[in-house]
């Protein structure tokens, strides 16, 4: 249909002595000092205080295999997110497999929490682990989201357009929504809808802004899109 549907919320660092810090630089230097879950924490939040002024739009939220880990995992994100008012239904909760390599059976158990607990669970990266097909046979995820880097390369390389199609094809048999990351032109967009994709994300439908914007796009884009002129 082209409407949008919800946002991914993305954490950026403005230093000012530096100006902007990507997240590149500094998520993994929060994950050795152990800082991590605190900015997970935060971005939570903050994510569900935004996202409660959408309208009813989604926000989808990253976590970091060091989060998962911890004991207290399942409690702070119930507590948070019970705190802020939030349905856990309008939250995607975004894990790579490396949540799952290290303590499989744990982090499985923790995933089934929350899932019982109403959260989405997407399978983020795919493609780009040795495992992946493992995992969507031991979990019910609700998505599975293409790496950029086939996105990217599919309209100039046969062998990424086959495994992106591949992919949305076993999504859909396995009941799964798939999100195609980091599309950024016209011909990406047309080469996934002919191939099936349910979602997509990246620049084409818009750059990285405040959440404050989030809910004006998605009404004046979404009522275009009901209503086109």
């Amino acid at each position: 249909e082209g409407r949008i549907v919800g946002a991914e919320a993305l954490v950026r660092w403005h230093h000012r002595d530096h100006g902007f810090v990507s997240p590149a630089r500094f998520i993994p230097l929060a994950e050795r000092t152990g800082l991590i879950t605190d900015l997970s924490r935060w971005a939570l939040r903050q994510a569900c205080h935004d996202a409660l002024q959408w309208n009813g739009l989604h926000v989808a939220v990253n976590l970091s295999p060091i989060d998962v880990r911890h004991d207290d995992f399942i409690d702070w994100i119930g507590e948070t997110v019970g705190q802020s008012g939030m349905p856990p239904a309008r939250i995607e909760l975004e894990i790579t497999e490396s949540v799952l390599i290290e303590d499989t059976e744990t982090g499985l158990d923790k995933l089934r929490a929350l899932k019982a607990m109403g959260f989405r669970i997407a399978l983020d990266d795919f493609g780009t682990g040795y495992a992946g097909m493992g995992y969507l046979q031991m979990f019910p995820f609700d998505k599975l989201k293409i790496d950029q880097s086939f996105i990217k390369r599919m309209t100039r390389s046969k062998h990424a357009m086959a495994i992106v199609r591949s992919v949305i094809k076993l999504g859909h048999e396995l009941d799964l929504v798939v999100c195609a990351e980091g599309v950024e032109h016209e011909e990406q967009l047309q080469a996934l809808l002919v191939g099936g994709a349910d979602v997509i994300q990246g620049y084409y439908t818009g750059l990285p802004m405040a959440a404050s914007r989030v809910r004006a796009l998605a009404e004046k884009h979404n009522r275009e899109v009901v209503e086109p002129k």
